[in-house]
Formats: structure tokens, sequence, C-alpha cells
């Protein structure tokens, strides 16, 4: 068991050393909430990569426990929406990795409200979620029985532009295996299928341009 968890936790933090680290503002000194944090592996990444003033939040003991277990103490025990509506203002950047889609759609619109009302002015967020549009979508959509509220990009950009934030990318997520031959044949079988659903769309009269085939989006946009 702790070698699965280890095993996660090093997993996830290579994934997000990929595709959210390249993401953030440069400066290391901003004050960084991490929502649903769970092990602590984003912590873990943010604090490798230097930025200073990390804070994570998730409803889960045991999932605290472990974080606290891998040396992330950052990680506290709590609830979202209080802890939002106690620290109004306090946030330059929040982030919530595979989180959103465990909210109703009216959950979801309450606690991006209150995400809003927690960032600094400027602030931003960036979410990671299943993209609907992914090919085998379902297998990350639906893979997990907790997921209430799935989105593409249209459906990610209506939401946030809804909400009044600002300047919304919906951007692809990352794809990589190993060993390096096994990401060599996938990258081959990716262009190809890709293609495939380009043609399609095309022939349906639909266009590709807001269409992103990745199992992940990733949401940013600022307030």
């Amino acid at each position: 068991m702790e070698l699965k968890i280890e095993e996660k936790f090093l997993t996830e933090k290579n994934q997000f050393l990929l595709e959210i680290i390249p993401q953030l503002p440069p400066n290391k000194d901003i004050k960084v909430l991490d929502i649903g944090c769970g092990i602590g592996s984003l912590l873990s990444v943010l604090k490798d990569s230097g930025y200073k003033n990390c804070t994570g939040i998730d409803l889960s003991e045991e999932q605290i426990q472990v974080a606290h277990t891998n040396g992330i103490v950052e990680a506290q025990l709590g609830d979202l929406v209080p802890f939002l509506e106690k620290n109004k203002n306090s946030f330059d950047l929040i982030l919530g990795m595979d989180i959103i889609e465990h909210f109703t759609k009216d959950e979801l619109c309450d606690v991006l409200e209150k995400i809003k009302l927690a960032l600094t002015a400027n602030g931003t967020v960036l979410f990671r979620t299943p993209n609907t549009d992914a090919p085998l979508g379902s297998i990350y959509c639906n893979g997990d029985f907790t997921h209430e509220t799935l989105l593409n990009y249209n459906s990610a950009e209506q939401l946030f532009m809804a909400l009044g934030y600002q300047n919304i990318s919906v951007l692809s997520s990352k794809i990589r295996v190993t060993p390096f031959a096994k990401e060599i044949i996938r990258k081959v079988f990716n262009w190809g299928f890709t293609w495939k659903i380009k043609f399609l769309l095309f022939s349906s009269g639909r266009s590709s341009k807001k269409v992103i085939l990745t199992p992940n989006l990733i949401i940013k946009a600022s307030v």
C-alpha cells in the first residue's frame, strides 16, 4: 500500500511539472492556494519550483495525513467554502486539480464565485478537469462515480465568462508515457487519430477550432 501511494505521489509530481508549472506566473513570492490538495503532490512540486507561500486544503483526513508524512506541512484539513469565505482577497493564484468535476452545477458556480472573492486584484485561477470531447472520453469522465459536472472547451469557456472571469484560456493537457520508445509510438497513433477526428468534424460541417482532444482540459482565467 505504501509503495502504491509513493508511486502515485511521484507520478502526479511528474505530471504537474510537465503541464501545470509552465502555466504559472514567474513571480515565486505570490500567495498560492491548492484546493483539493490530496496527498500534496502539487504542493510538493510548487515548493520544488521555488514558490514560497503555498497552502493546500482538503476534506480527506487520510490524504492530509499522507501529505504530512511526505513532508508537505502546508496541506491542511478543512472545508473549502468556509475557508474561502474567511480568506477574501488573500490569494494571487488558486489551483484545483481534478476537483471541479466533483461539484454539481449549482455548487460549482457558488464555489467559483467564492474563489473570485478569495483572489487578490488580477488574481489567477488554474484548473484541470476531464474533457468530454476526448476520444474514449467516458473512461476519464465516467471513471469516477462521484463526478457531477463535466466540461468541454465551449462549456468551460461559457461557464467562466458567465461568472465574470477574464482572460479565459482553455488548453490541452499534456500526455507522456514511458519508456521513450512507447512515447514515440503513442505520438504516431495520436497524430493519425487526431486527424481522423478533425476530418469527421469537417465532414459534419463543424469547425475543430474549439475542440480539444486530450483527456483533460486546463482552464486558466483571471479576475
